[in-house]
Order: structure tokens, then C-alpha cells, then sequence
């Protein structure tokens, strides 16, 4: 159930930083900067969400893959940021 609310919060957040950014977005090509910050904010909560798919009863490769994406974007994410 928490992994469940935590994927809703953020698709949540990313359509708060969309209102906060839409009107930038509409004057930007697809290929610069501020959608690439877009679509990687996207990202995050759309491997999480692809990432709940995987069952304990499902096969180790296919369940450490999504395991590995979901470590790697928070870790991404986070130590990236700075203090």
C-alpha cells in the first residue's frame, strides 16, 4: 500500500512542477533543457510504478532488474542534490 501511495505522490509532484513550468515549456523546443529536466522528472515515478510489477514468486533476473532501477534513480536523484 505505501509503494502504491508513494508512486501517486510522485506523479503528484510531477504535475506540480509542470503547472510551475508549463508556461517555459510552451516557448521550448522538445530537445532543450528545461524538458529534459521535464521528462526526467517523469522518469522517476514512471520506473517506480513499472517497477511494482515485479512479484516475489517472479523470475530473479526480471525482478533485480526493476530492483536495480529503482535503487539507481533515488540514489541518482538524491546524491545529486545539493545540500
Amino acid at each position: 500500500m505505501w509503494q502504491v501511495l508513494l508512486t501517486l505522490g510522485l506523479f503528484f509532484w510531477v504535475a506540480i512542477i509542470y503547472r510551475g513550468i508549463r508556461g517555459r515549456l510552451r516557448q521550448e523546443h522538445m530537445g532543450n533543457l528545461p524538458w529534459l529536466f521535464f521528462f526526467a522528472a517523469l522518469a522517476l515515478p514512471a520506473f517506480y510504478a513499472v517497477g511494482l510489477l515485479a512479484r516475489p514468486d517472479d523470475n530473479f533476473t526480471r525482478t533485480d532488474f526493476w530492483r536495480f532501477w529503482v535503487v539507481h534513480l533515488w540514489v541518482e536523484d538524491f546524491l545529486e542534490a545539493p545540500p
